[in-house]
């Protein structure tokens, strides 16, 4: 099955399926997918009647911020289907989707993915499932078709609401506890023309939904009932990222125990585990992991409350360690790299997000941007990495190469890449709410440390797929790059000209200062760090190095002193205020209560919990050593105020589990391994395979 918009199938009046939101949204005018579904538990013995239910979607719905634009993708609404059926007899049969249907108008007046639904009871007479509508319009099938394995849209859990309160005027507020990507659903018995009215936010202020950081998604669905007694009632046809609710009208028809929030996303399963003995850094860990459940629906978005809810390209580039050490996401993200590589294709650059939409921002969204684009790159060896598969090289080499082509073709005669626009280190913590580009760090700085590490990764892609002189070549443009950085960036002593935790954690995490300037830019970033009062000073893209940058220069206890910082800004303020996801920015909820001003505020990006990549490695201690973890190393690396730890990562040979603890004076470090690993602890080094206990002196 297949539309234009997204679509249920019906049969006998019924949904055969746990999917949502289907086809899914893919880059249509190269990709456009279609679902394979398992309906035999919905066929019954004589007449079936099989429908199509259908709103807009991605296809013509509108979509994109500011604003957004309507018919995107085409003014029409078009469904395929194609179903095959092996009866007990052995014979089979086919239906497909011709001028024999009907067509019939929705009960849903109004069903958008930013504004909301409305359902009207009133009109679902179900006359099609014998009657006859009216003709349908067929059209030949151009669109090159694929199917949507790894990025279908299922209700995967739901959520009993923590609070249903009444307000004075009679409406009621619900808090579901967590916010999440989801839909409300509720029973109730209307009388005929009766109707409550559902609103959503993140958040509250004074007491009210606080839905300015919306901007333009309205998040309001509508149900008016038809007097046909006890029902349940859901939308269908849009997804809301919310954690309170509103809901007015005719509430006391509501059964209020029946409340809950669907939780709407891609089902990846989650496999991995962290614990430890600091509720704050659990917390913390926990809201990763849901920012990763909220916006990975059916690609790797960005929000999933706003009028954006794009799949940008920086955020998953940064996050994306993390991602594939949380859950099985190796397949869901593949397979989104296949609309990067085709969009690259049709605009001749990478866009800032994939699928692309026209915007009204004041940016080229598909002028080369660093950080954003290097995700060409950067998750094609990723992907190898945690899983130790060719196939993701082989599948995404051309899109990795054709990116390290165009920053060769982009360095100018200093052999440094300068653009006229940069997002450089977006949403730097002393960036002004309304110009997050405006951070400490040069962003032409960031682009150069970016091109040194994207061609560096694409000449191990290139060594790994035995070509070799592709290698040599991008390793010795990458010398060059790193020769004219130390030359237009860093002074004497390694004192950089953007005196900046992101500079130093860049320099040092991409091999451009070492030696003794790696020595001396570790001194200088610990020293910043200590001067900033152990606050974080860093957007996007120096969020995920500045950890293992400290870590890695002998500052494990700076690490550690940033880490479980709870004044803002840093990982742990969003928790101590409350937060069940991570923000968008550092001081989305301001210490006062209030909002922040900027027009791009969410309480639900993915792009600062790059930290659990370090918390794994660091805290956890399991790092791979070969792609794959064929080889592993488990050396945990305890600090700050932390006494013990356990967790699992489960790799494609099986799981890795690691329980440490300190006391008297000693580190016991107990766990197993499928592979052959070198464990390390207090300086004794073993190697191991299965189960393992080691015992040491702790300072």
């Amino acid at each position: 099955m297949s539309a234009h918009g997204v679509v249920d199938l019906l049969v006998n009046g019924e949904i055969a399926h746990n999917e949502t939101l289907m086809p899914g949204w893919f880059s249509y005018r190269s990709r456009h997918p279609y679902c394979i579904l398992d309906i035999t538990n919905s066929l019954k013995a004589g007449l079936n009647t099989i429908g199509l239910d259908m709103a807009d979607g991605w296809w013509r719905g509108r979509f994109g911020f500011e604003g957004g634009h309507v018919n995107l993708f085409g003014t029409d609404q078009a469904a395929l289907l194609h179903l095959d059926i092996t009866c007990a007899s052995g014979e089979t049969l086919t239906v497909d989707t011709d001028e024999t249907w009907s067509l019939w108008t929705s009960p849903r007046p109004r069903a958008a993915l930013y504004d909301g639904e409305t359902y009207d009871e009133r009109e679902d007479d179900q006359e099609w499932l014998m009657g006859e509508g009216d003709p349908v319009h067929v059209t030949p099938v151009t669109e090159t078709l694929v199917v949507n394995e790894s990025r279908t849209i299922a209700t995967v859990e739901e959520i009993v609401p923590v609070s249903v309160d009444e307000r004075p005027d009679g409406s009621l507020l619900i808090d579901f506890g967590q916010n999440a990507s989801g839909r409300i659903a509720f029973t109730a018995n209307f009388a005929c023309g009766e109707s409550v009215t559902l609103k959503h936010a993140e958040i509250l202020y004074d007491g009210e939904l606080c839905t300015r950081p919306l901007r333009e998604a309205r998040s309001i669905d509508t149900f008016i009932g038809a007097g046909r007694g006890a029902r349940e009632y859901t939308p269908r046809f849009t997804v809301h990222g919310f954690r309170y609710a509103t809901i007015e009208g005719a509430v006391c028809r509501i059964q209020r125990d029946s409340i809950r929030m669907r939780v709407i996303r891609t089902p990846l399963e989650l496999t991995s585990s962290l614990k430890t003995s600091s509720n704050l850094i659990n917390k913390l860990h926990e809201n990763i992991q849901w920012s990763l459940r909220s916006n990975f629906v059916g690609l790797p978005t960005d929000c999933p409350q706003r009028d954006e809810r794009l799949g940008w390209t920086g955020d998953i580039q940064v996050f994306a360690p993390a991602a594939l050490t949380l859950a099985d996401s190796a397949p869901f993200l593949s397979d989104w790299l296949e609309d990067v590589a085709a969009e690259q294709r049709e605009f001749g650059g990478i866009p800032l997000f994939v699928p692309t939409v026209p915007t009204n921002a004041p940016f080229d969204d598909t002028a080369a941007t660093a950080v954003w684009d290097d995700v060409a790159v950067l998750l094609p060896w990723n992907l190898y990495w945690f899983t130790g598969e060719r196939t993701y090289l082989d599948r995404h080499a051309d899109l990795a190469f054709a990116w390290a082509d165009e920053l060769v073709g982009l360095l100018g005669d200093d052999g440094l890449w300068r653009a006229p626009m940069q997002l450089g280190d977006w949403l730097d913590p002393v960036a002004p709410p309304d110009a997050p580009n405006r951070g400490r760090t040069d962003p032409d700085l960031v682009a150069n440390a970016y091109v040194v590490r994207s061609l560096t990764v694409a000449a191990r892609i290139a060594h790994e797929m035995g070509c070799e002189d592709k290698a040599q070549a991008y390793r010795a443009v990458a010398e060059r790059v790193r020769t004219a950085f130390m030359r237009a960036y860093v002074g004497e002593g390694a004192r950089m000209v953007s005196h900046a935790q992101t500079a130093y954690s860049l320099a040092i995490n991409t091999a451009i200062l070492d030696g003794e300037s790696r020595r001396q830019g570790g001194e200088h970033l610990a020293k910043i760090v200590a001067e900033d009062g152990y606050v974080i000073g860093t957007g996007f893209a120096g969020t995920p190095e500045v950890l293992d940058a400290l870590t890695s220069t002998a500052h494990l206890d700076v690490a550690y002193r940033l880490l479980e910082q709870t004044e803002c800004p840093s990982w742990l303020y969003p928790v101590t205020m409350g937060a069940t996801t991570m923000w968008e920015r550092w001081d989305s909820l301001r210490p006062d209560g209030s909002i922040n001003p900027g027009g791009m505020t969410s309480f639900n990006h993915y792009a600062f919990g790059a930290v659990a990549d370090w918390m794994y490695r660091t805290i956890l201690g399991v790092t791979a050593i070969e792609p794959g973890f064929a080889r592993i190393r488990i050396a945990p690396r305890p600090g700050g105020s932390l006494t013990h730890a356990r967790g699992h990562i489960r790799t494609p040979h099986g799981d890795v589990v690691v329980n440490w603890r300190i006391g008297g004076g000693m580190l016991t470090l107990t766990g197993s391994t499928p592979t052959l690993t070198e464990v390390v602890v207090g300086g004794q080094v073993r190697e191991v395979r299965g189960e393992f206990a080691v015992t040491a002196p702790w300072r």
